[in-house]
């Protein structure tokens, strides 16, 4: 029976050192030939998933964003789901928040809209093939945005939220052990997006495996049969709350994992 499987990135398919092993490659590679589909999520921009993409020689659904971009890259006819932040809230965070968010960091379709270069968020939400542009974010957004980033000191972390908060419909979140936070809408996530790709390719929750090491992968993890937290992954919630891979992230984990399965007769 062909499996649906969703892999997080950061810290489950890859190591801190954004390294693929090379087991979990094989396996994946070898599991896609065979019709299985490799669904890779990510609340990162879509050009930063798409380089494991190609890698693995992928030809399915992709989840970035959060969940708030639900495409196909190798497939030009797939409907493609989008969830914005509206571009009024998020001018008005900016004017309310202007004294205490240090780096503010928004991204359009084509467009990144920040206050200030920042070099950590150049590496998850990387600058490079992106039209920038850089002010007061109440002056130069032009559209609604995929994702809305904040750096701010820890003292002023409920100052912030409670901003944040006053808005329907938006929500409000912390990077684990970070002073970077961001917008998040509720209902949307990695977990709504695999059961959208799980209707849409008629997949039953029998048949759908996911990996995550953190938070945000929670709900993505609960919508499979066989959910799996990383080894000695960042989250409490999800080691307390599902079966731990047979190994890190830096020690193929996932690929361990998914061959185990193999020899159970699990996955065909």
């Amino acid at each position: 029976m062909k499996k649906l499987i969703a892999i997080d990135i950061d810290g489950t398919l890859i190591d801190d050192n954004l390294r693929l092993g090379a087991l979990t490659a094989t396996i994946l590679k070898d599991l896609s030939k065979k019709g299985h589909i490799i669904v890779l999520a990510t609340g990162r921009p879509l050009r930063s998933l798409i380089p494991y993409y190609k890698l693995l020689g992928l030809k399915s659904p992709a989840i970035a964003y959060n969940g708030a971009l639900l495409c196909n890259p190798s497939d030009a006819s797939f409907k493609e789901i989008h969830h914005l932040f509206p571009m009024d809230a998020i001018k008005d965070i900016a004017i309310r928040g202007k004294d205490i968010i240090t780096s503010f960091h928004c991204e359009g379709k084509n467009t990144i809209y920040r206050n200030r270069y920042d070099r950590y968020l150049d590496h998850y939400f990387p600058y490079e093939g992106m039209e920038e542009k850089e002010g007061k974010i109440n002056e130069i957004l032009k559209e609604d945005c995929y994702a809305v980033l904040f750096r701010t000191v820890h003292k002023n972390d409920k100052a912030l939220e409670d901003i944040v908060s006053s808005y329907e419909g938006i929500s409000f979140r912390h990077w684990s052990s970070s002073f970077y936070s961001e917008l998040h809408l509720p209902n949307i996530g990695k977990g709504s997006a695999l059961k959208e790709i799980a209707s849409k390719l008629k997949i039953e929750k029998e048949d759908i495996i996911a990996f995550g090491d953190a938070d945000n992968d929670y709900e993505m993890l609960k919508e499979a049969k066989y959910g799996f937290a990383m080894k000695g992954c960042k989250s409490p919630l999800l080691s307390s709350s599902f079966e731990e891979t047979l190994d890190t992230s830096s020690k193929d984990g996932v690929g361990k994992t998914l061959q185990n399965l193999i020899e159970k007769g699990i996955i065909d």
